[in-house]
């Protein structure tokens, strides 16, 4: 609906401006009895259910409509809101029917980039940009509560399982921080990469990145002694 899609693209924008301390304000809308870390987690809780609901709704054919737009915001939202909560708040919100969606849903987005080779039709786009906020998302809830890192093992073995030519240049700073999050210290995670993907693809793509940080810093160095 209108007005769903509209409270999921002003959420992320008005928790991103939200002024340090953000504590002071959701004590000001939570009840007095509710810590922050609580009332965030029950935010997650409630925003989790709506995805749920939504990803059920999620195939290829329908990857254009509204939902799948919404879902991305969505789950943009919990990555804001899962900075302001615990891990013992946040693991009596969340349930594995919230981590088998968010695999299903990954492993269509996933699906559909995979069969559309060229990536520039509109929906190869949409695609992509909900991956990649989804990803963004289940990053976040991986690292407050590494419990779910093991429900996430279906996008684990979906992203393992992508050909080297799926991880373009702008793919590839989504799925590989994705799969670092995801395995640590997560050994039936780990296991599946070292099953499903090359070692050698994993480890030129990680030298690639490193060797592009350090020109981006040597260059970042000579600006400044220019500018000095």
């Amino acid at each position: 609906p209108p007005l769903l899609e509209a409270l999921a693209h002003g959420l992320p924008l008005l928790l991103r401006d939200l002024a340090p301390p953000p504590e002071s304000l959701l004590r000001q809308i939570a009840p007095e009895k509710c810590p922050p870390e609580v009332w965030a987690a029950k935010a997650v809780g409630t925003l989790s259910k709506t995805c749920c609901e939504l990803a059920t709704r999620v195939r290829r054919e329908t990857v254009m409509e509204p939902p799948v737009r919404v879902l991305g915001w969505l789950y943009s939202s919990m990555s804001l809101l899962v900075c302001r909560t615990s891990q013992s708040a946040l693991d009596t919100q969340l349930d594995s029917n919230f981590c088998s969606a968010t695999n299903s849903l990954c492993g269509t987005l996933l699906g559909l980039l995979f069969d559309d080779k060229s990536g520039v039709s509109p929906a190869a786009v949409t695609a992509e940009g909900t991956l990649a906020l989804v990803l963004t998302g289940v990053c976040c809830l991986a690292r407050v509560s590494p419990c779910l890192r093991s429900g996430f093992g279906g996008i684990v073995r979906d992203l393992s399982n992508m050909p080297p030519a799926f991880m373009t240049d702008r793919r590839r700073h989504v799925v590989i921080p994705s799969l670092l999050v995801l395995c640590m210290n997560d050994p039936s995670n780990v296991a599946t990469v070292r099953e499903e993907m090359s070692t050698t693809h994993l480890t030129k793509y990680l030298s690639r990145m490193e060797n592009e940080l350090g020109a981006y810093l040597a260059d970042k160095e000579k600006v400044a002694a220019v500018g000095a």
